[in-house]
C-alpha cells in the first residue's frame, strides 16, 4: 500500500505542476496584456498632449493686432517710446503693400509685411538663431499657419490651422531638408565665425549692414553633394544705393568642409 500510495503520489505531481504552471502563465499573460494596455494609454495620452500643445497658441498670435500695426505705420520711422524703435519702413514695393521692421522693448527683432490677402509677422528672439513666421488672413486676421526659418532654410514643423484654431496640416521640413545634413546649422554658424570671421548668427536680414542670404542645396541624386550657400552683398554705396561686392561661400553639409569662398565685383556678376 505504501508503494501504491507512493506511486500514486508521484503520478499526480506532474498534473499539479502543470496546473500551477498554467496558472502562472495565465497570470503572466494578464500582466503582459495590462502592461501593453498601459503603454497604449500612455502613448495615446502623449499624442493628445502633443496635439494639444500644437493647438495651443499664445494669445498674442491668435489674431493679428491691426491696431498696433497702424500705430507702427503712423510712427513713420520714428522711435516709439513705449514698445519699440523702428528700423525700416517700406511702402514702395510692388511685391507688398508695406513692410516695417523694428526692435521690440524685450529686444526681439520683428518684421511685418502686409500683402493683399495676408499679413506676415516675423519674430526673432535676441538669443535665437531662428525666426518664427506667423501667417494671418487679411480679412479675418486669424492665424492660418506658422513656421520657423534660419534665413531661407525652413526648420522643424510648418503648422496650418483652420478658422477655429485646430491643426489641419503639418509638414516636417527637417525630414525634407536638414535630416540630409550631418553638419548642422549651429555647426555652420560656429565654423564661419571661427575660421572666416563671418557672423551669420543674426538671421534677421533687415538689421545687417550687409545683406546676407543663407540657403541649402539638397542633392537630387546620390552622385551630388549637398551644401550650404552663403551670399553676402557688401561695400554699400550710399551715393549710388548699390552694393559693389558679392562674397559667396559654400560649405559641405555632410563634412563641414568649405568648398568655395570667393569675393567678386558685382560688375562681373551676371544676374
Amino acid at each position: 500500500m505504501i508503494k501504491s500510495s507512493f506511486l500514486q503520489g508521484t503520478s499526480t505531481q506532474p498534473h499539479m505542476a502543470k496546473a500551477a504552471y498554467l496558472r502562472q502563465m495565465g497570470d503572466i499573460k494578464m500582466i503582459r496584456i495590462f502592461f501593453f494596455v498601459l503603454i497604449a494609454v500612455f502613448l495615446t495620452g502623449c499624442a493628445n498632449l502633443k496635439k494639444a500643445e500644437l493647438n495651443k497658441k499664445d494669445d498674442k498670435t491668435k489674431t493679428f493686432d491691426l491696431e498696433e500695426y497702424k500705430v507702427i505705420l503712423d510712427s513713420k520711422g520714428k522711435k516709439h517710446p513705449k514698445n519699440y524703435s523702428i528700423l525700416k519702413l517700406d511702402n514702395n514695393s510692388l511685391r507688398y503693400i508695406s513692410r516695417v521692421s523694428y526692435i521690440r522693448k524685450d529686444g526681439a527683432y520683428v518684421e511685418i509685411t502686409e500683402k493683399r490677402d495676408s499679413y506676415i509677422l516675423k519674430e526673432k528672439e535676441p538669443n535665437s538663431l531662428y525666426t518664427m513666421n506667423y501667417y494671418y488672413d487679411s480679412k479675418t486676421r486669424l492665424l492660418e499657419g506658422n513656421s520657423r526659418f534660419f534665413y531661407d532654410i525652413p526648420v522643424g514643423m510648418y503648422i496650418r490651422y483652420d478658422n477655429k484654431g485646430n491643426v489641419i496640416e503639418q509638414i516636417n521640413y527637417d525630414e525634407r531638408f536638414l535630416d540630409h545634413c550631418k553638419f548642422k546649422i549651429e555647426d555652420l554658424v560656429k565654423k564661419l565665425q571661427k575660421e572666416l570671421n563671418v557672423d551669420i548668427s543674426n538671421s534677421f536680414k533687415t538689421i545687417n549692414n550687409d545683406i546676407t542670404e543663407v540657403s541649402l542645396y539638397i542633392p537630387k541624386s546620390e552622385n551630388e553633394e549637398g551644401f550650404y550657400v552663403i551670399k553676402i552683398w557688401g561695400d554699400y554705396s550710399s551715393e549710388y544705393k548699390v552694393y559693389s561686392t558679392l562674397r559667396t561661400i559654400r560649405v559641405d553639409c555632410i563634412t563641414g568642409v568649405i568648398l568655395i569662398d570667393t569675393i567678386e565685383s558685382l560688375s562681373n556678376v551676371e544676374g
